[in-house]
């Protein structure tokens, strides 16, 4: 062994934060899944009241409370009165930027038992979590379960909510007149875009079963740009629409290089010349890398997918037909990775 016995013993601090991670993921999942902050941003602010009014144990509710304070999400102001913190807000469900429904799918029970195979996969598994568990891959599974399709759908969205807005604070779109959002989801990120560029036109291309609930949500009139928003039914890896550029948030990385390959291949050969491929993904680098290795073994557990530095999408771009043109930050974790056909 390389350190000494002393050095050993400063180091267990290091290695004693990882063991309470799982139990903390448990109560904040609780926290989100009770919609505590609801009820004590409406004025419901202590666990006497809360366990009352939610039909818990007011011990338990407590110390659960008290745990999650020194996570920051809420204030003992006095005994048995707590209040919100402004990451606590973040759980309150009509919050703008809300991160509540992140939390009940990545803390929630489905990917708990997906992550449970993570040996086996460690151990060369050509199978992955969901198909481990479900016996199905994860878009199937979104198929046939339709209540944990919905909390995906509404997570990806609570996930879109700062990145997109980011997106359209940086991105250059001046003289693009129509662009098509591969895989948008309810088209947050399409509106955000058309909101600041005022001549353009979006279409967001996705399945089925997304492009109905989409419907629902009403992106476009919310933001007042329905008359310049439209939804397709597609299959990103058989055929997308013709346009001089193209958007992917949080889609390249759910699959491995050769299905990605393959999706870029697909937007190529509709894409005419010269036309613009931007990529909403996070890379691993020096601004991003702890979050971003981690949310890599989480993609590599739920799908075979994967996050990428620069020479990754380096080697996607060069085996379909892309050329890298230049990586954009922006406030929030997520950058551009822009690309032009040739």
């Amino acid at each position: 062994m390389k350190y000494s016995v002393s050095e050993a013993a400063a180091a267990i601090p290091h290695v004693a934060r990882f063991l309470p991670s799982h139990w903390i993921k448990c109560a904040v999942h609780q926290f989100a899944k009770m919609k505590l902050a609801d009820e004590i941003d409406s004025g419901t602010t202590s666990s006497t009241a809360l366990a009352a009014k939610l039909h818990v144990n007011q011990s338990y509710l407590y110390r659960m409370l008290r745990a999650l304070s020194y996570q920051d999400l809420v204030v003992e102001t006095s005994k048995d009165t707590f209040e919100l913190t402004v990451a606590g807000e973040l759980f309150i469900s009509t919050h703008p930027m809300s991160m509540r429904d992140a939390v009940l799918l990545e803390c929630g029970p489905v990917h708990e038992s997906v992550w449970r195979h993570f040996d086996a996969i460690l151990r060369g598994s050509s199978r992955r979590g969901y198909e481990l568990e479900y016996g199905v891959g994860v878009w199937e599974y979104l198929d046939k379960d339709a209540e944990h399709a919905r909390v995906f759908d509404r997570a990806m969205t609570s996930f879109s909510n700062g990145d997109s807005h980011a997106i359209a604070d940086v991105i250059n779109l001046e003289g693009v007149e129509r662009i098509v959002d591969v895989g948008g989801g309810h088209g947050l990120l399409a509106a955000c875009l058309l909101a600041k560029f005022p001549s353009l036109r979006a279409v967001v291309q996705e399945r089925p079963s997304v492009v109905e609930t989409a419907a629902h949500e009403k992106q476009g009139e919310k933001m007042g740009v329905a008359d310049r928003l439209s939804f397709e039914e597609g299959d990103m890896f058989r055929e997308v629409l013709s346009s001089p550029a193209y958007i992917m948030k949080h889609i390249i990385h759910d699959y491995n290089d050769e299905q990605s390959i393959n999706i870029l291949r697909v937007i190529h050969q509709a894409a005419p010349e010269g036309a613009r491929l931007f990529l909403g993904e996070i890379l691993i680098d020096n601004r991003t890398g702890n979050f971003a290795a981690g949310l890599d073994l989480h993609m590599l557990v739920v799908n075979d997918g994967a996050q990428r530095d620069q020479q990754g999408f380096e080697v996607l771009f060069n085996a379909s037909g892309w050329k890298l043109v230049g990586i954009t930050s922006t406030r929030t974790p997520i950058s551009i990775v822009e690309a032009v056909k040739v």
